[in-house]
C-alpha cells in the first residue's frame, strides 16, 4: 500500500493546500497519508480524518477510510517562532511596512528576512533532524513538501530521493523567468508597484531585487541558521523557493494557479497549475442551518482577512464606517464580518462599531471571532455579491472559484500582488490604495459603493463568473492528487546520512 509524507507549515495559509490534497488521498483506500507539521495543525488533521469519513457512502464509510497518522514536530510553529522573537506582532497588521521604494527596502530588511528564517539555529536543525526521524520511521513511497518550510525542504534534499512541491502560492514566487523577467516585468515583493510594469520603475524593480537578495543573504538569524548547518555537516545550499527547473530531485511542483486567473508568464514544464487547491465543503445548509439561513435574508458583503490579522479598536472604527456607507446606500444588503480583535482591549466592541449599532441590532451586520465554516462554503452559496480580504493567496483563489467579486485590502509582502491581479483580470478592485497598509473608512466605503451600487457591479460580476467558468470541471485538490500518484513508485533502498557524525540510517521504500 502506497505511503505519502506531506511536511509543512502549520499555519493555514500553507497548510490548507496539504490539507485539501491529502483529503484525496484519504479517499483512496490503497494510500495512507502521514502528516508531519507543529501542533496547532493538530485539530485541522482531526477534522480533515472526520470530512474524509462525512464524504463516503454510510456503508463504506468504517471499512474504506485510513485516517492519516499525525507526527508532531518539535519547536515552535512559524508564527510562534516570529512571536516570541517580537518579529511579528498580529495587532500591528495594518502597519508592517508601507510602500514604495524606501519602504520595500525598509521592508526587507525588518520583516521578510525575519520571515525567511523564523527559528534560531539549534530549533532548525532540531526541526530538520525530527523530519529526517519522520521519514525514517514512516519509510514513504513519496514526500510532499511545503516550500517556505525551509527546515523540511533541507532535509528532503540531504535524502537521496526525489520529492513533490506543494505550494499555495503562485508562479512569481517560484519561477525564474526568462530574460531575467522577475526583474522587469513583475513589481517586485511589497513594493505595491503596478503591473505592467512601467519602463519608469523597472530600474527600481530591479534594484529592489538586489537589495531582496542581499538583505534576506545578510540577515543575523539566517547566518546564524547557516552557522549550525554548517556545524551538523549540512554541505548544500539554504533552499530558498525559487525552484530550478533542471533540479532532478524536484519531480514536479504543483501550484493552485490557472491561465485565466494570473499574469503572462513562462512557466517550465515540470510546473503544473492545477487550479484553486481548496479543502472540501458539503453546502452551507448542510454545513450550517443557522448561517444558511441568515445569508439567504439578503445579498452579502464578506469580510474576511485572514488567519493572521487582528483588528485593533482604530481599525475597527475605520472598518465600521467603511461598511456604513455601503448599508446607507444599499438597505438591501447585510455584512458578515470575521472580526478577530487585538487582546487585550479597554475598548469594547459596542464602542468600536457603534455607528452600525441600528445595522447590527436589525441583524444586518453579523460580526463573529472566527467562521464556522470553510470561506468557500459561504462564497458557494449564491448569496455573497462581494468578498474584502487582505489578498491572501487562498481567499484569492477561492473567491475566484466561486466567481465573486473581490476587493482586497493588501497589507504586507505579496499581498499588494494579488490587489494588482484582480484589477488586471477585471474581478476586483484594490481597496486601500490611498492608504494602505491602513484602512481609511471613507476610502473603503467609497470603494464598495463603486463595486455594489454602481454600473460597474455588473460588469465586475459577469467578469467574475467567466473567469470561474474557465476553470474548468475538475478540482485542484484533485488535480494535485492525481499528478502526486503519477510518481508513487515500489518500494526500493534508501540511505539517510549525516556526514558530521558518521551517522546513517537505512530502509527500504
Amino acid at each position: 500500500m502506497p505511503t505519502i509524507l506531506f511536511l509543512t507549515n502549520s499555519e493555514l495559509g500553507q497548510a490548507s493546500v496539504c490539507l485539501a490534497v491529502a483529503h484525496e488521498f484519504l479517499l483512496r483506500p490503497t494510500y495512507t497519508i502521514h502528516i508531519a507539521s507543529f501542533a496547532p495543525l493538530r485539530s485541522s488533521i482531526s477534522q480533515l480524518n472526520l470530512r474524509a469519513i462525512s464524504f463516503l457512502p454510510v456503508s463504506s464509510r468504517s471499512a474504506r477510510v485510513r485516517p492519516a497518522t499525525f507526527h508532531i514536530l518539535p519547536g515552535p510553529s512559524m508564527k510562534q517562532a516570529l512571536e516570541q522573537r517580537d518579529h511579528f506582532d498580529a495587532s500591528k497588521a495594518f502597519r508592517l511596512h508601507g510602500l514604495g521604494f524606501q519602504a520595500a527596502r525598509q521592508a526587507y530588511k525588518d520583516v521578510l528576512a525575519k520571515i525567511v528564517a523564523p527559528w534560531g539555529g539549534e530549533e532548525y536543525i532540531a526541526i530538520y533532524r525530527e523530519c529526517l526521524n519522520v521519514v525514517e520511521r514512516v519509510h514513504p513511497d513519496l514526500v510532499v513538501v511545503d516550500p517556505l518550510f525551509t527546515p523540511a525542504l533541507d532535509a528532503v534534499r540531504s535524502i537521496r530521493e526525489r520529492f513533490v512541491v506543494l505550494s499555495p502560492n503562485t508562479f512569481k514566487e517560484h519561477v525564474a523567468q526568462p530574460k531575467l523577467g522577475n526583474l522587469w516585468k513583475y513589481p517586485m515583493l511589497c513594493s505595491g508597484y503596478p503591473y505592467p510594469l512601467p519602463w519608469s520603475l523597472v530600474l527600481p524593480n530591479a534594484i529592489l531585487a538586489l537589495r531582496l537578495l542581499s538583505s534576506v543573504k545578510s540577515s543575523p538569524q539566517l547566518k546564524q541558521v547557516e552557522r549550525e548547518r554548517k556545524r551538523h555537516g549540512i554541505k548544500h545550499a539554504i533552499p530558498d523557493m525559487f525552484i530550478n527547473p533542471d533540479d532532478k530531485k524536484v519531480l514536479t511542483v504543483l501550484l493552485p494557479g490557472h491561465a485565466e486567473c494570473e499574469f503572462p508568464c513562462f512557466l517550465p514544464g515540470k510546473f503544473t497549475l492545477c487550479g484553486p487547491i481548496l479543502r472540501p465543503y458539503a453546502p452551507i445548509c448542510d454545513e450550517h442551518p443557522d448561517l444558511a439561513h441568515w445569508l439567504a435574508q439578503r445579498p452579502t458583503v464578506l469580510v474576511s482577512l485572514g488567519s493572521l490579522v487582528v483588528f485593533t479598536p482604530a481599525m475597527e472604527r475605520q472598518f465600521a464606517r467603511g461598511l456604513k456607507m455601503l448599508l446607507e446606500t444599499r438597505p438591501d444588503m447585510q455584512v458578515l464580518w470575521k472580526l478577530s480583535r487585538a487582546e487585550p482591549q479597554s475598548t469594547s466592541q459596542e464602542e468600536t462599531l457603534e455607528c452600525l449599532s441600528t445595522e447590527i441590532s436589525e441583524g444586518r451586520v453579523r460580526t463573529m471571532p472566527w467562521l464556522p465554516v470553510e470561506p468557500i462554503c459561504i462564497l458557494q452559496s449564491g448569496r455573497v455579491e462581494c468578498i474584502v480580504h487582505h489578498g491572501g493567496a487562498n481567499t484569492f483563489h477561492e473567491a475566484i472559484k466561486a466567481g465573486v467579486p473581490q476587493v482586497i485590502l493588501p497589507i504586507w509582502l505579496d499581498t499588494y500582488d494579488f490587489a494588482h491581479r484582480v484589477e488586471y483580470l477585471g474581478v476586483g478592485v484594490w481597496g486601500n490604495r490611498q492608504n494602505a497598509p491602513a484602512v481609511q473608512g471613507y476610502e473603503l466605503g467609497q470603494t464598495l459603493k463603486r463595486m455594489l451600487a454602481s454600473v460597474q457591479k455588473i460588469k465586475m460580476q459577469r467578469r467574475a463568473r467567466e473567469v470561474a467558468s474557465e476553470l474548468g470541471g475538475k478540482e485542484g485538490r484533485v488535480v494535485a492528487c492525481e499528478k502526486i500518484m503519477e510518481f508513487v513508485k515500489p518500494r526500493h533502498t534508501w540511505t539517510l546520512s549525516f556526514p558530521r557524525t558518521g551517522e546513517s540510517y537505512s530502509g527500504s521504500f
